[in-house]
This record gives structure tokens, C-alpha cells and sequence, in this order.
């Protein structure tokens, strides 16, 4: 039978709050920077307020003299800003994580998501 006192109206439980990432890692350093991409204008600032924008760790490989400029410029560039470092913000980090050959190094360069990316 049907429901008694329940005259049609339907009893939905509550929309949980969005959840959110606050750290991702790419950990490919022969593509990771080409792949900075897909996080362009994927944000939206109801769900993704500035200050909870994610920090993008990203390895790559360098051959540059100056490998931090390099890998800094490369990232800014794949998420279509200035093609030079100093685009992706504040706060940035470079790491030479380790020699591979002669002249090139393994990097890791950390940022937050630039809001200029996130909400293209």
C-alpha cells in the first residue's frame, strides 16, 4: 500500500558539500608539464575560492643551463600564461631532484594553480 501522512512529497537527503583536492602529483617527468592542460578553466570560484585553489607538483626533465626557468617557464606556457617562471606566482619552488645524464636534471617545480589558469 501506499504511505500514510506522506501525501507525494519526497524526502531527499542533503547535498553534501563539494569535496576538494588540495595536492596533485605528476609524477611523469618526460610528459607531466604538456599535461598542465587539463586543468585549465576547470575551476569555478563558488566550488574553488582562490585560497583553496590546489598545489600542482609536477617532475620534468631539463637540459636548460638554467633548468628552474626552463621547467617554470615550460609549465606556465601548457597553462596558456606568459611563457617565463616568475607566471606561475608566488610561492613557487624549483627542485633538482637528481642528475640523469650529463647536463640533464630531473626537476620538480610546485605552485599553487595560478587563478589566471583556473578560471580561464
Amino acid at each position: 500500500g501506499r504511505a500514510r501522512g506522506n501525501k507525494g512529497s519526497a524526502s531527499f537527503p542533503p547535498v553534501p558539500p563539494p569535496l576538494r583536492f588540495t595536492q596533485v602529483v605528476m609524477n611523469l617527468p618526460q610528459g607531466s608539464l604538456e599535461l598542465l592542460d587539463c586543468f585549465v578553466g576547470i575551476f569555478d570560484r563558488h566550488t574553488w575560492p582562490a585560497d583553496a585553489l590546489p598545489r600542482i607538483n609536477a617532475y620534468a626533465f631539463s637540459k636548460a643551463v638554467d633548468p628552474e626557468g626552463d621547467v617554470g617557464a615550460t609549465a606556465a606556457a601548457a597553462l596558456g600564461l606568459e611563457a617565463t617562471a616568475a607566471a606561475l606566482g608566488p610561492g613557487v619552488t624549483y627542485r633538482r631532484v637528481r642528475l640523469v645524464a650529463p647536463g640533464k636534471y630531473m626537476m620538480l617545480v610546485s605552485f599553487v594553480l595560478p587563478q589566471a589558469a583556473a578560471y580561464r
